[in-house]
């Protein structure tokens, strides 16, 4: 994980605790989590080695998400700033990357980590104060 937290605070992403890796694969290894950007919740997908889709969400939707009220895969695609990033760079998403992220969710089995809810709210409420 920490190679990956490398790669993505060098572009500015930076992780909120444990929140940061929230959904993970079956064999424990990062898949999404939440980070900040520029003073805002954003949602980080891993698309593969080195490339991740980054996406830029409200609370509420994370809340809804958490709740089973919708998938990862809406929490990703929800909002209109979205962007890839890969070498380092973040560009914005295009038909390609939005069809790569369909296909990852797809056929990688995501599982989000025991307590999430509990997580999820001592960041909310640690945040807020």
């Amino acid at each position: 994980m920490s190679i990956i937290t490398n790669t993505l605070s060098k572009v500015g992403l930076t992780p909120i605790g444990i929140c940061s890796t929230l959904w993970v694969n079956p064999d424990g290894s990062f898949r999404a989590g939440l980070f900040r950007y520029k003073e805002l919740l954003h949602l980080v997908v891993s698309l593969g080695s080195e490339r991740f889709w980054v996406t830029s969400v409200l609370t509420e939707s994370v809340e809804i998400c958490l709740r089973g009220g919708s998938s990862l895969k809406e929490l990703a695609s929800s909002s209109k700033n979205q962007y890839v990033l890969t070498n380092q760079r973040l560009t914005n998403a295009g038909c390609l990357d939005r069809f790569r992220l369909w296909w990852v969710l797809r056929t990688n089995r995501t599982e989000l980590l025991p307590n999430y809810y509990y997580l999820w709210n001592e960041y909310f409420f640690n945040d807020k104060s």
